[in-house]
């Protein structure tokens, strides 16, 4: 069995299995209301009381039907396409794409995994978190450099992602003001329910951010690995402003508005850096128009 095929087999498993949670938390909500629940720091908050997220917090819950709807409707059926896109093809932008789009997978499998409190399918999310991970790896174990080496002699604009890399990498530093908010009140983030860590903030701050400079810099270089790094983040960049509007509308729906001061930082510099990503990334995916003849 080949490289591309396990991959093939592992995506295919992941997309079957990823649409268990959303399917769930969206069309089987059970009845229920919200009640008051303390957190670890004897702070009040309100927990949901229904569907699969009873114990998130009101505030968070709309936000985990927001992302799964979004998982639904767009990244499974885009990771779907492209794995059949893959059978067919022995690497290329085809590859590296499949790759991007499994960073989006393994990242929201890992968050469902730690981030949401216990549940009945928290073994479904570990089985994810398994399959997108050695997917993941997979991917770029078949990944042939020597060709994006080739690719890379021709002269493309390069800068303006690199710019856009820097930025985006630092646009996770938003964190940071609820971080440092929480460090001033001696308590948790707010909104943090009935969770006691935050994981989002964790794996942006540690892994995201330091990958996106990483990334602008062997680009910088013109190394083969800057291009499929920035590519991967491209992606997951674009998929995450995909979520933010996802999130945003499952809120209104449960009648929570955000502030501007909430909006503008959390919602709208997503969105925009997501737009241009989707650019970006189309951009990359496409150059050269002609690769073949200059392979």
């Amino acid at each position: 069995m080949t490289r591309s095929t396990l991959l093939v087999i592992l995506s295919a498993c992941f997309i079957v299995l990823a649409a268990i949670p959303p399917l769930i938390s969206l069309f089987t909500e059970s009845p229920g209301t919200a009640f008051p629940f303390n957190n670890v720091w004897g702070i009040e908050t309100e927990l949901y009381g229904r569907g699969l997220y009873r114990l998130e917090s009101t505030f968070k819950a709309p936000i985990n039907r927001g992302t799964d709807a979004v998982v639904l409707f767009l990244l499974l059926p885009v990771l779907l396409w492209n794995t059949l896109r893959l059978r067919q093809t022995n690497g290329g932008p085809v590859l590296w794409l499949q790759i991007g789009l499994l960073s989006c997978a393994l990242y929201y499998s890992f968050l469902q995994a730690v981030e949401v409190v216990f549940n009945e399918l928290f073994l479904i999310y570990v089985a994810m978190l398994s399959l997108s991970l050695f997917a993941f790896i997979l991917g770029i174990r078949t990944v042939d450099f020597s060709r994006i080496r080739v690719r890379m002699q021709v002269p493309f604009p390069h800068r303006g992602t690199v710019v856009f890399l820097l930025f985006a990498g630092g646009s996770v530093g938003v964190w940071l003001l609820e971080i440092v908010a929480a460090y001033q009140m001696g308590m948790l983030p707010a909104h943090s329910g009935a969770g006691v860590t935050m994981p989002t903030y964790a794996i942006d701050l540690a892994i995201i951010g330091p990958s996106v400079f990483i990334a602008a810099w062997e680009l910088h270089r013109r190394r083969p690995l800057g291009y499929l790094l920035a590519i991967i983040l491209l992606t997951l960049n674009a998929f995450i402003g995909f979520v933010v509007i996802g999130q945003t509308i499952f809120q209104y729906k449960a009648g929570i508005l955000l502030t501007p001061q909430q909006f503008i930082p959390f919602v709208g510099v997503f969105v925009i850096l997501s737009a241009f990503a989707l650019w970006l990334l189309t951009r990359l995916l496409r150059w050269p128009a002609t690769e073949a003849n200059h392979e």
